[in-house]
């Protein structure tokens, strides 16, 4: 009778820790293409990363505002990095999946703003399914800012985030574009 006493004390300790415990850190680097007219068949690429972190935190950055950053660590930015590097899209998003927040940052100059906003997206499940980088995934649907959007998401890896401010579903969302195909996210390399 002991044993079993110890054996259903160690199994509820166990199983309160393993509901404490977080996802470790993930990092997604994401494809996002995207028209800059709308009448256009030319795509203009930029690289994305999606950085999951264990404390309930993700944060969502254009890799160029990253290669910015690096230049101005090591000598002054001058206007032929701002032509070379500068997106039309200079902003983080940074996600708290406890207080269900997002805070979109943005760069106007050398200036930063930042705007908390609460994102509860209302997704249409479907039934299709097909597999992205190794995963099987499932697809969803949102109306969000006006566009219709299409995500396709894992629930191998049960995080409630993906690109931008995309978040909701019960796995990480490895691709989503909108139905007109004018933006356009894709999930390269995931490193745990």
């Amino acid at each position: 009778m002991r044993l079993f006493l110890i054996i259903v004390q160690v199994f509820f300790v166990l199983s309160m820790a393993a509901q404490n415990v977080r996802t470790p850190d993930i990092l997604i680097t994401y494809n996002f293409s995207y028209k800059k007219n709308i009448e256009s068949l030319n795509f203009t690429a930029e690289n994305t990363s999606l950085i999951i972190k264990s404390n309930g935190e993700s944060l969502f950055v254009l890799n160029n505002m990253l290669a910015t950053d690096s230049i101005q660590k090591i000598r002054e930015f001058n206007i032929s990095d701002a032509l070379l590097y500068r997106s039309p899209y200079d902003y983080l998003v940074k996600k708290d999946f406890d207080k269900n927040e997002i805070t979109f940052v943005y760069k106007i100059g050398k200036e930063l703003y930042a705007i908390k906003e609460s994102n509860e997206l209302m997704w249409e499940f479907t039934s299709e399914k097909k597999l992205i980088n190794g995963y099987d995934c499932k697809k969803a649907l949102v109306t969000y800012f006006g566009r219709q959007w299409i995500a396709w998401y894992t629930v191998k890896i049960p995080v409630n985030v993906g690109p931008y401010k995309f978040n909701g579903l019960p796995g990480l969302i490895l691709e989503i574009h909108d139905s007109e195909n004018i933006f356009n996210f894709k999930a390269g390399n995931i490193t745990f």
